[in-house]
């Protein structure tokens, strides 16, 4: 490996964790539940912060994955999808952000090359998409709940309650969403192997890929949040 490649290694792998993933495993034994706070930061130093108190349930990595990878806490990628499901539900960043710092929390975890491509190929063809709409949404409401609290000198569980207080948002409003129809099958998956394969493959080349086979429809509005 040349010096340049060592270089780029070392800057894919420049994030951290913040704190350990100390959860509680609810009774319906598929749920678990922080009882710590949580938070990756990655090498722009951003803040992916996740609460204490969130439950999460690794839904953000599609099922077809499964039967290759293992279940959503069974490898090293564990302390990603926790980072990775809790954006997934606030909407709170763009989807592109909130699938990509997956893959590079997964590396920081010592999930090998070849089997994070493959995982990030995985969650950017079947994982949730969300449009900028959503995510504008959502950090307003976040942010007005702050504003709320402060002026009626509230508390709020930030636990329940917006980014901005470290926790999940349900406000009323519409929630529009882009719709995704994916011609690819399970049985497709092989075909994502073979790309992810190669350890010089970048995110952007596997975006390539899925989205030559994916057909993006209009937005639609699909209902509202209830709090």
């Amino acid at each position: 490996m040349v010096l340049q490649d060592l270089c780029a290694e070392a800057l894919t792998l420049s994030g951290r964790y913040d704190g350990q993933a100390v959860v509680r495993l609810l009774d319906d034994g598929r749920r678990v539940q922080l009882v710590e706070d949580f938070g990756f930061i990655d090498q722009a130093e951003n803040r992916w912060d996740v609460p204490e108190g969130a439950i999460v349930d690794g839904a953000s990595i599609p099922q077809a994955l499964w039967s290759i990878i293992g279940g959503p806490f069974e490898g090293r990628y564990r302390d990603a999808s926790i980072v990775h499901d809790w954006y997934c539900d606030m909407r709170s960043r763009p989807w592109q952000n909130v699938h990509r710092v997956f893959f590079e929390a997964m590396l920081t975890s010592g999930v090998a090359k070849v089997r994070a491509n493959l995982m990030y190929a995985g969650v950017y063809w079947g994982g949730p998409r969300w449009s900028e709409t959503v995510t504008r949404n959502m950090m307003l409401a976040s942010e007005s709940l702050v504003k709320m609290a402060l002026k009626e000198r509230v508390f709020l569980d930030p636990s329940t309650y917006g980014e901005g207080l470290r926790g999940k948002t349900r406000p009323y409003f519409v929630k529009s969403l882009k719709v995704y129809r994916y011609p690819l099958a399970t049985s497709d998956l092989s075909r994502i192997e073979k790309i992810t394969a190669d350890e010089n493959a970048d995110l952007s080349a596997i975006e390539k890929f899925v989205d030559s086979q994916t057909v993006s429809l209009e937005p639609e509005t699909l209902g509202t949040y209830a709090p």
